[in-house]
């Protein structure tokens, strides 16, 4: 099979995106939780609290008369700021209270004739006695500067209970989420964008560098008679109009490859664990019997055989794989039949770590022979390339391969050094891709609702 040049490049998909924040939600709230929790630790820690004394007094002549002209007012309110700032009532107020940092202002309250001064400090009693102490000395300042001016005090000062406002604790606790969650949602959104898998059909014809067999939409793994976790196959899962032709399709190109190269046996394989391989094996099998074909399936996953379980295949049949392997006489006519259709199973009950030795022997290769004189198509079910070295010694003994990839699992670097390794001699069929999650498609139409009333009429 001649390679294709494939552009790999970065992907933005925004389903990848969601399914990974859905799936890591936890941490993204904890993030959350953690910022904001050190966001209110950080504003203790270093956040002085400052504390305000006030008094309100009115500006009268020395005469007695109160001064309602609001200029007056307002220069009399410009000399008590000076007065404030000057260094001689600072140096007066430090001998009183020690030096200390204080803000000091003077406020003339429109449309009156009083004045507001207030001190702030980071001490209650301090502030306190800072303004009493400029109460007492700029009285006699403020004379010298103004001869014809008098204070009267309206608003005693008084010593404050309460710290100054300076911020919302709250507001930026829940600041403090916003930002640590949205944080890590964007992390987890770049590594997602950045992780280079197969996270659709488009990155599947663009990315991988092999032939596309076919796409087989996502299917829950549950059988809704039993109610159980099961393999969806088309013989006891939910009837789905999208996964039944795409498996018929994926057949009728497999089938082709087998006729035009006059091949027998296909191996099954994926790049890691749980990509799907077993379940596509099963379901091709099934479509490859509904057009006239013998199919034998062959367990060869020695490390975690499933087709076991999955098949529900009874005890009574003397169909282990291992113990052909060790010489067992094997009748190809007893072996186990799926019910309804012509499809036929070797399996293996337990796990064999001794695998290399049960396919260097020379015994599965005679198998095959004989096997293919009984069958039309053997399909080899074998373990991940990624994590068992079965299948260098499977693909020597089989005529062709097909990779099984999954949605968003492997690298696509991964993937591809796989396919290089599989092709070699020339023996990958393609590939499969297999969706682990929902996906919008179009409306079939027709063509769904023909299909549904065939099958209504079969059942």
């Amino acid at each position: 099979m001649q390679s294709k040049n494939k552009v790999e490049s970065i992907s933005f998909d925004m389903a990848s995106i969601l399914l990974d924040m859905r799936c890591f939600w936890w941490n993204i709230v904890m993030c959350g939780l953690a910022t904001a929790i050190l966001l209110g630790c950080w504003f203790f820690a270093v956040d002085e609290k400052e504390y305000t004394s006030s008094t309100i007094f009115t500006v009268s002549t020395s005469s007695g008369d109160v001064i309602t002209n609001a200029n007056k007012a307002n220069t009399v309110a410009g000399t008590l700021t000076n007065i404030l700032k000057s260094e001689e009532l600072n140096r007066i107020v430090s001998k009183g209270v020690g030096k200390v940092d204080y803000q000091t202002s003077a406020k003339y309250i429109t449309d009156t004739n009083m004045i507001s001064l207030t001190v702030t400090t980071n001490s209650p009693k301090t502030s306190f006695h800072i303004l009493n102490s400029i109460l007492t000395n700029f009285s006699g300042m403020l004379n010298e500067l103004m001869t014809d001016v008098r204070i009267i005090t309206l608003q005693k000062a008084k010593v404050p209970v309460n710290a100054n406002a300076s911020y919302n604790l709250y507001l930026y606790i829940i600041a403090g989420f916003i930002f640590g969650a949205g944080a890590c949602a964007g992390a987890i959104a770049l590594l997602s964008i950045l992780r280079d898998t197969v996270k659709n059909g488009d990155d599947m014809r663009n990315k991988v560098d092999a032939r596309l067999l076919g796409t087989i939409p996502y299917l829950p793994e549950k059988n809704i008679i039993s109610d159980k976790a099961e393999v969806p196959l088309m013989t006891i899962s939910h009837k789905n109009y999208w996964v039944q032709e795409s498996f018929h399709l994926t057949a009728s190109r497999i089938l082709r490859a087998v006729e035009k190269h006059n091949l027998k046996s296909i191996i099954f394989t994926s790049v890691f664990p749980n990509e799907g391989k077993t379940t596509c094996l099963l379901n091709t099998a099934i479509s490859l019997s509904m057009k006239n074909k013998k199919v034998l399936i062959i367990d060869a996953d020695f490390r975690n055989p499933t087709v076991y379980s999955i098949l529900h295949v009874e005890q009574q049949y003397g169909t282990d794989l291992s113990n052909a392997l060790k010489g067992s006489k094997v009748d190809f006519d007893d072996l186990w039949k799926l019910s309804g259709h012509n499809v036929y199973a070797m399996t293996n009950e337990k796990p064999h770590m001794n695998s290399v030795v049960s396919l260097s022997n020379g015994k599965f290769e005679a198998l095959l022979k004989e096997a293919e004189k009984h069958f039309d198509i053997i399909l080899v079910d074998s373990g991940p390339t990624a994590f068992v070295s079965d299948i260098e010694l499977l693909k020597m003994r089989c005529d062709g391969i097909v990779l099984v990839v999954a949605q968003d699992n492997a690298p696509v670097v991964i993937i591809n050094d796989t396919i290089d390794t599989l092709d070699k001699e020339d023996k990958l069929l393609g590939c499969i891709y297999k969706e682990t999650r929902k996906t919008k498609r179009r409306k079939p139409y027709g063509y769904h609702y023909y299909w549904k009333e065939s099958n209504l009429k079969k059942g």
